[in-house]
């Protein structure tokens, strides 16, 4: 397999990057080649390599060996400037006095083998592998470890109480010039290209809150080390990125509308859906390493909660079909297993003995599959369906263990349970039905139609406390069954209208149904429950005079002109548990086109609604992440958008889009506890991703086509509850009690920026520019500040009225002696 570099990525203290761009190498990565990797645990050597290797990290773009004196050699291959092939070796030293207790760290499950060349003495069998290497304490209270994963390599330095960062040295030894770039990064410069280290990020935990710490390269000849501004002595100086984000795939498509991402109770993101990518990471105990079709595998795939590392992944699929639109469903047990289910076209799907159904039934069944949580073993799977296409399946387990099922199916003879709500096909393109499992996948012991003559389709299924269960759509269908006292009980007009339906746990009637709507046609999506109080939706409407908001919802008008699917309208929608009222709703959009897929709360009156739009004046708030439209010209899935509003959904408190210059599609948003985590289907290769994000580069694939496939890769992210590219603090008498936004666009900047805060009370502020060195540049501010946003503008000249170098600076926002740091880029 050929596998050509075009970058190579290395961190450093706090996540720095290296990259090697050898001159003429970009574009010569042939058909089939992607960068981003798998992970990579690092093997032991009994004798397999060269004697004074420990460790080695087969990555996709050479090979990490570890020496036994603590030398870090990397093998890089690439191209020259005539397209031969080209070797670069570079070896880095942590310089110490000493020896280092180089060790492995984190035992893999797994073993591997070689039995390369003629040599025996060079064979080994069944060696360990290694989640990561040690170094043990390199300097007085200062310990490294090393990680790889895919063509990341992350050399973390954790400064423990008592040690003193200026202690770091690392040494060099390649051709070349080192210094420190104008951007921050630190560059090698040799004859076949520069390797780049990305700017380093650094931070402390201290009292439940994120701290960031100032920090720079300092460069001494072949060696370098870091400046690290004020930080607290009394707490570890630790390593991560305020904005997690990676990219993830194969070289072919990846992912089509949903891409359901979950999150474990220890703070892991699981992303499953379908792929087309034989080459999409998996790990090396993963239950099904090999893509199994030409066509389309599931894949689910586990990382850690900064991005950074990929735990497992796997492939699930025959040599049929899997995932026909909108995609893969997926949701975590109780017991952190994991249940995926989609469609499959493969008689071969790996169901398992004694499960209900082994036998494929007809142009497209259901699958319903149980996964341990590292993703290592099948526990169960079935196939589910009649003798025609079943699709759109969503799952939900109770906790009296069961399994409830609802999709849509073609079949006339879905196997419907007698004494259930339905037990007829109600004709039309498709109906939907719900079925309830036991665990273990080998009985059926309810199971319904619902619907009409039309189109039935579910898009989410919720248990509440009690075990019943709301499914919610959208129908043609003008039968569908609603109940007495609803919200609304009759179907209001145009094309589809949408419903929210609860049924109870023996799927044997109907507990309370309505339509929601206007006269034109209307989606929902997604929906999340409010304990047992309240349930929120949202999707999209092209109802621009009818659709029902509310008295003092944030925005009561239709942003386009009433052109189904043109210049729909997003909406959130906030009804009462027993769907008889509706307690909030509002329209969200500009004038093009908006489509809500994915809600989350945050449990602190926070609800947050995210989707795809291509209006260029969606609104934003003015401490956003990003607040200019940057997408296609696509007119379902230019940029996304996340909004946050209060729950009476009156009030907008953050707003942003994000994407890059192509396609990005979201699928869902989950809540994370100190932020959002976004799971989006794009074909842009421009999306910002941190120092240390597992995948940094766009993998290829197909974006939109004809069977209306959303995205090349997926990409994961993470933002701050507020949305915007910096959160911080200020601490009051009593400890940590105001929030203080901190931020600024564009960044990096040519000729100006706007640095942006927020005030919650009114404040003594100071605004400062300070250089690297931690010098006064400028003062911005130095003046009493009223409640509110606040927005001051820096040419990029200091105080003497000269313009300033580019490179790194700080704006520090101080406030009755405390500060809020966060980095600017000054280029040119």
């Amino acid at each position: 397999m050929r596998r050509y570099i075009q970058s190579m990525l290395l961190s450093a203290l706090v996540a720095a990057t290296l990259c090697w761009s050898p001159a003429a190498v970009a574009g010569t990565a042939g058909p089939g080649v992607r960068l981003g990797a798998a992970r990579i645990p690092f093997i032991e050597n009994a004798g397999q390599w060269r004697d004074d290797a420990r460790f080695c990290a087969p990555l996709f773009t050479g090979a990490l060996f570890v020496t036994a004196d603590g030398g870090m050699v990397y093998l890089l291959e690439g191209r020259d400037g005539r397209g031969a092939r080209e070797a670069l070796v570079l070896e880095e030293n942590i310089l110490v006095a000493g020896s280092l207790s180089i060790a492995g760290a984190g035992r893999m499950s797994g073993t591997t083998s070689y039995f390369a060349g003629r040599d025996r003495n060079r064979w080994a069998s069944e060696l360990p592998m290694y989640e990561s290497v040690t170094f043990g304490e390199v300097y007085a209270s200062i310990e490294f470890d090393l990680y790889a994963s895919g063509s990341n390599v992350e050399k973390r330095f954790t400064v423990a109480p008592g040690g003193d960062p200026r202690d770091i040295r690392v040494g060099i030894e390649a051709g070349g010039v080192l210094a420190v770039a104008e951007t921050g990064q630190l560059v090698l410069s040799t004859g076949a290209g520069d390797i780049t280290f990305t700017e380093p990020v650094a931070y402390q935990d201290i009292g439940g809150r994120r701290e960031y710490v100032d920090i720079a390269y300092v460069v001494d000849g072949k060696e370098y080390g870091f400046e690290v501004g004020e930080f607290s002595r009394d707490h570890a100086l630790v390593i991560d990125p305020l904005l997690a984000g990676t990219y993830f795939g194969g070289s072919d498509g990846d992912g089509l509308l949903e891409i359901p991402a979950v999150m474990d109770a220890d703070g892991n993101i699981y992303v499953a859906d379908r792929t087309k990518s034989w080459d999409l990471p998996t790990t090396p105990t993963a239950y099904d390493t090999s893509f199994s079709t030409a066509r389309s595998d599931i894949f689910i795939s586990k990382f850690d909660g900064d991005l950074t590392t990929l735990l497992a992944s796997t492939f699930l699929g025959g040599t049929g079909f899997e995932g026909a639109w909108p995609g893969a469903n997926m949701i975590l047990g109780e017991d952190g297993t994991v249940w995926v289910s989609a469609m499959t076209k493969a008689a071969d799907f790996p169901v398992t003995p004694g499960a209900y159904d082994t036998l494929y039934s007809g142009a497209g069944d259901f699958f319903i599959a149980h996964l341990s949580g590292d993703l290592e073993h099948l526990l169960a799977a079935t196939f589910l369906g009649g003798s025609n296409i079943e699709e759109r399946p969503h799952l939900a387990v109770s906790d009296d263990g069961y399994v409830f099922l609802v999709g849509n199916t073609r079949s006339n003879d879905y196997p419907a349970i007698y004494g259930c709500i339905d037990t007829t096909y109600g004709g039309g393109n498709a109906d939907v039905v719900v079925t309830k499992l036991d665990t273990a996948l080998t009985a059926v012991y309810a199971s319904t139609y619902l619907g009409g003559g039309g189109f039935d389709a579910p898009e989410d299924i919720l248990l509440d406390s009690e075990g019943y269960p709301y499914i919610t759509g959208w129908t043609m269908s003008t039968v569908w069954p609603t109940s007495a006292g609803a919200y609304r009980e009759t179907y209001v007009g145009g094309s589809y209208d949408a419903f929210i339906t609860r049924l109870n746990p023996g799927l044997t009637g109907v507990s309370a149904s309505t339509f929601l709507g206007g006269s034109n046609w209307d989606f929902v999506y997604d929906m999340v429950l409010e304990g047992d109080d309240a349930i929120y939706v949202t999707g999209h409407t092209a109802s621009d005079e009818d659709f029902p908001v509310t008295h003092g919802a944030y925005d009561s008008t239709y942003g386009g002109a009433g052109l189904e699917g043109v210049d729909d309208d997003a909406f959130v929608s906030k009804l009462s548990a027993d769907l008889t009222t509706l307690v909030a709703s509002s329209y969200l959009g500009g004038r093009g086109w908006e489509n809500g897929t994915a809600l989350a709360l945050d449990g602190a009156g926070n609800v947050y609604v995210s989707g795809a739009t291509s209006s260029a004046d969606y609104p934003t708030e003015p401490s956003a992440y990003d607040r200019t439209y940057g997408g296609s010209s696509n007119m379902n899935a230019g940029d996304v958008f996340i909004t946050r509003l209060d729950t009476s959904l009156a009030v907008v408190t953050a707003s942003t889009y994000f994407g890059g210059s192509g396609v990005d599609q979201v699928g869902s948003i989950v809540w994370g506890g100190d932020g959002l985590y976004i799971s989006m289907g794009t074909n842009t290769d421009d999306l910002e991703t941190p120092p240390g994000a597992y995948d940094s580069s766009f993998n290829g694939g197909e974006s939109i086509g004809s069977d209306r496939n959303w995205g090349g890769d997926i990409f994961l992210a993470k933002l701050d509850p507020l949305l915007c590219d910096a959160m911080g603090g200020v601490a009051g008498g009593d400890g940590w009690s105001q929030d203080i936004l901190l931020s600024s666009h564009p960044n990096p900047f040519a000729e100006m920026t706007t640095v942006r805060f927020g005030l919650a009370e009114p404040s003594a502020v100071r605004l400062v520019i300070y250089d690297v060195r931690g010098e006064v540049v400028r003062v911005l501010a130095d003046r009493e500040m009223a409640v509110g946003e606040h927005a001051v503008t820096w040419d990029g000249v200091d105080g003497a009225g000269s313009r300033v170098a580019p490179g790194v600076y700080f704006s520090a926002l101080e406030i009755e002696g405390k500060a809020v740091n966060r980095k600017l880029v000054s280029v040119r």
